[in-house]
């Protein structure tokens, strides 16, 4: 499955190859995207706000998950668009976070030194895959591995993930083995 980060503008034109599914984020319901629907296998379109503190129309557990099902359901697709208004940050924390699930290192390197992915999205969307391979809990901003006695074995902070810029491929495949993608 090939991803793509659009903006909205570039999701409105976007015409797939073969087969696609279509995650439209926008900040308002007059704010969505034109996406003509015929041409995907699925379409989800989601509301929510660019901000990464907690508000009415900020990212959810809820979205989250439908984010997790709306993939699992279109695993099989060829093409898989993400887009919001600038095809930056609110697309980029999902399409970080589904490359995260499938431990695609090339996607995730390619996001992070080409993107800025929100970091409330991404979080949220590895905390919602649960306890997955190493990841035991998350606080916050925080991931954090345990050993079996519950101390501590290593802490990130998903904003310095998001806001770091690895310098070479080793760094971030170091920090996703242990974060167990």
């Amino acid at each position: 499955m090939n991803i793509h980060i659009l903006s909205r503008d570039e999701a409105e034109n976007y015409v797939p190859d073969g087969t696609a599914a279509i995650i439209s984020i926008s900040s308002s319901e007059d704010k969505k995207a034109n996406i003509n629907e015929n041409l995907f296998e699925g379409v989800l379109p989601l509301v929510f706000n660019e901000d990464t503190s907690v508000s009415d129309n900020s990212f959810n557990s809820d979205i989250a998950g439908e984010i997790n099902n709306f993939h699992e359901t279109h695993k099989d697709v060829s093409d898989l668009v993400v887009n919001c208004e600038a095809g930056l940050n609110r697309s980029a924390g999902v399409a970080l976070g589904i490359a995260y699930k499938r431990r695609d290192k090339n996607l995730a390197r390619k996001i992070l030194l080409e993107k800025k992915p929100n970091s409330l999205v991404f979080a949220l969307l590895i905390h919602g895959l649960g306890k997955v391979k190493g990841i035991d809990e998350m606080y916050g901003a925080y991931l954090r591995k345990t050993n079996e006695y519950g101390d501590i074995k290593s802490e990130y902070s998903v904003a310095e993930l998001m806001e770091a810029r690895y310098e070479n491929a080793e760094e971030l495949e170091t920090l996703f083995d242990e974060l167990g993608a």
